[in-house]
C-alpha cells in the first residue's frame, strides 16, 4: 500500500516536472521564432542590428542628458523660491519695522 502511494507521488512529481520542461522549451522556441522574425524584417529592411543598438543607445544618452537637463532647471526653480520668499520675508519684516516706527 505505502508503495503504491510513494509510487503515485513520484510520477505526478516527475510528469508535473516533465510539463514545466515542455512548457519551457514551448517559450524558448516561440521567442527564438520571434527573435528570426524580428532579425529577418530588420534585414529586409536594410537596418543592421548593430545600427539599431546605436540609434538605442543613442536615444538613452539623450534621455539622460534631458534628464539632467531637468535636474539642473528644477534645481534653478528651487533656488529662484527660496529667493522669493526670502525677499517676501524681508518685505514683511520691514513692514513691521515702519508700522511699529509709526505707532511710537
Amino acid at each position: 500500500m505505502e508503495t503504491s502511494k510513494v509510487k503515485s507521488v513520484v510520477r505526478n512529481q516527475a510528469e508535473a516536472k516533465l510539463n514545466q520542461l515542455e512548457q519551457e522549451l514551448r517559450s524558448l522556441l516561440e521567442n527564438r521564432s520571434k527573435k528570426k522574425l524580428f532579425s529577418g524584417a530588420l534585414t529586409r529592411a536594410g537596418i543592421s542590428s548593430d545600427d539599431l543598438m546605436s540609434n538605442v543607445e543613442q536615444e538613452a544618452d539623450n534621455s539622460k542628458s534631458n534628464s539632467e537637463e531637468s535636474d539642473v532647471v528644477l534645481k534653478n526653480q528651487q533656488m529662484v523660491r527660496v529667493q522669493q520668499m526670502a525677499t517676501v520675508e524681508w518685505i514683511q519684516q520691514k513692514r513691521k519695522d515702519k508700522d511699529s516706527a509709526d505707532d511710537m
